[in-house]
C-alpha cells in the first residue's frame, strides 16, 4: 500500500450525494436520500454533503451537512455545484437518479463528468427505476450519466438483465452493484387502543381496513384495489394525494364515489412518515397490484410489510404464500386470485420488524467507496 493509499485509507472519506429532491419535498427516492445520508453522516469515517434542490427545512431544522442550493437543475443554474466541489473537495460524488425534483433531464446528465474532470471525483451513481428508451428525456440522461459512472449502484436485482447494447458499451467496466432497498418509515408499534383510534378517525367502523400506500400512477394498477376487496366488507384507505386534474387520479376519485364504494373509501392526503407507519399498522392489509409486478426495491411495500401486515404483491418471479413474510405473491392482473388470498390472510399479523438496518445498507455504499480510485483534485481521470 503507498503512503497515499494509507492516507486515504486513514481520513475521513469526503462523499457528496446528490439528489433533486430530499424531505419534506414528497419523492420516494427523496426519502430513500435522507435514510441513507443520516447513516452515513453518523460515521466518523466519513464526511458528508447532500446537495438537493432549495426548498423549505424539515420541522426539526436541517443538519449542518445538508444544503439546499439548487434553484433548479439547469446546465445554466449548476453554479451551487461548482461551488460545492471546490469547497468540500470531495472523494466521492453519489448521484441520485431519477428524482422528481430534477424536472429538467440536462442538468442532472452533465453531473458525473463535471465531478469527475472539473472536481476530481469518483463518481457513483444508483438508478432506482429501469433504464429508459434512449429517445426519452430519462434515456438521454442516462446515457450520458453512464459514459462518466466508476460505479453503477441499482435497487432493483434483475436491473443487469435491463442493460444492453450503447448503455452497456458505455458503462464499460464500471462495476455494477445491487444494494437492496429498505423501507423510508419508522415501525409502529400499536397498542390496540391506538389501533382503534386510528380507525374511527378514518371512519372504518367495524369493516376491514384495506390500505395502498404510495404515489398513484397507472403501472401501480391501484384501481385494481376497487375489484379485489368487497364493498360490503371492506374500508379502503389510499394513503397519498390524489388530484382532479390528473385523469388518471380522476379515474380513483369516480371509484371511491361509485354506488358500491361511496362512504367506504378514505384518501389521507399527504401523510407524515409517522402517520404513514400508523395507518398501515392499523391495517388488516396492503394491496400492492403492480401492473408488471413489484418486488423489494419498493419501498412502499416495504413500509407495509415492516409494520406486520399481511400485504398482497403481484410478482413475476414469485407465487403463493410466504408465511415468514405475511406476504402472498400474485402474478400481475389475478384478480381473482388476490380476492381469494385476501378473503384467507386478511388480519393476519406478525410482529412487526425493527427499524431497517439502514446502518448495513451504509456500510455496503461505504464498501464500494473504498474501492474506487480518489482522484485527487484537477486530475483528470478520463
Amino acid at each position: 500500500m503507498t503512503s497515499s493509499e494509507t492516507s486515504t485509507s486513514a481520513r475521513a472519506l469526503r462523499v457528496l450525494l446528490v439528489s433533486g429532491s430530499y424531505p419534506p419535498m414528497r419523492c420516494g427516492v427523496g426519502d430513500y436520500t435522507r435514510c441513507l445520508a443520516e447513516s452515513l453522516a453518523d460515521r466518523s469515517d466519513i464526511s458528508l454533503r447532500v446537495l438537493t434542490t432549495v426548498s423549505a427545512p424539515s420541522p426539526d431544522g436541517d443538519p449542518p451537512w445538508l444544503h439546499r442550493r439548487m434553484a433548479n437543475w439547469r446546465l445554466t443554474a449548476l453554479g451551487p455545484y461548482l461551488r460545492l466541489l471546490r469547497e468540500f473537495q470531495p472523494d466521492i460524488v453519489h448521484i441520485q437518479y431519477p428524482t422528481q425534483g430534477y424536472s429538467v433531464w440536462s442538468g442532472p446528465a452533465a453531473l458525473p463528468a463535471i465531478a469527475r474532470i472539473w472536481g476530481g471525483s469518483s463518481v457513483v451513481q444508483t438508478w432506482h427505476e429501469y433504464p429508459n428508451p434512449a429517445h426519452t428525456r430519462e434515456g438521454r440522461a442516462q446515457l450520458v450519466m453512464a459514459a462518466a459512472a466508476d460505479a453503477l449502484l441499482f435497487v432493483r436485482p434483475d436491473f443487469p438483465d435491463k442493460i444492453s447494447g450503447v448503455l452497456s458499451k458505455l458503462l464499460g467496466r464500471a462495476p455494477r452493484h445491487f444494494v437492496p432497498n429498505a423501507s423510508t418509515m419508522p415501525v409502529a408499534r400499536l397498542r390496540p387502543e391506538e389501533r382503534l383510534n386510528i380507525r374511527s378517525e378514518l371512519g372504518i367502523g367495524a369493516r376491514q381496513l384495506v390500505a395502498f400506500f404510495g404515489f398513484a400512477y397507472p403501472h401501480k394498477g391501484v384501481e385494481q384495489l376497487f375489484r379485489i376487496a368487497d364493498p360490503k366488507r371492506h374500508h379502503i384507505v389510499l394513503i397519498g394525494e390524489l388530484r382532479e386534474e390528473d385523469p388518471y387520479h380522476a379515474q380513483l376519485l369516480s371509484l371511491a364515489a361509485s354506488p358500491p364504494w361511496r362512504g367506504n373509501v378514505t384518501v389521507s392526503g399527504f401523510a407524515t412518515s409517522d402517520r404513514v407507519a400508523r395507518i398501515l399498522a392499523a391495517a388488516d392489509a396492503a394491496i400492492f397490484p403492480f401492473v408488471d409486478g413489484g418486488g423489494i426495491w419498493s419501498s412502499s411495500v416495504h413500509a407495509a410489510v415492516s409494520q406486520g401486515t399481511f400485504t398482497i404483491l403481484t410478482s413475476r418471479e414469485r407465487a403463493g404464500y410466504a408465511a415468514d413474510e405475511n406476504v402472498y405473491y400474485a402474478p400481475p392482473g389475478a384478480i381473482v386470485e388476490m380476492r381469494g388470498a385476501l378473503d384467507q390472510h386478511i388480519g393476519v399479523r406478525r410482529d412487526s420488524t425493527p427499524a431497517n438496518d439502514w446502518n448495513a445498507i451504509a456500510l455496503r455504499h461505504i464498501e464500494i467507496y473504498r474501492k474506487l480510485p480518489h482522484a485527487t483534485r484537477g486530475e483528470s481521470r478520463v
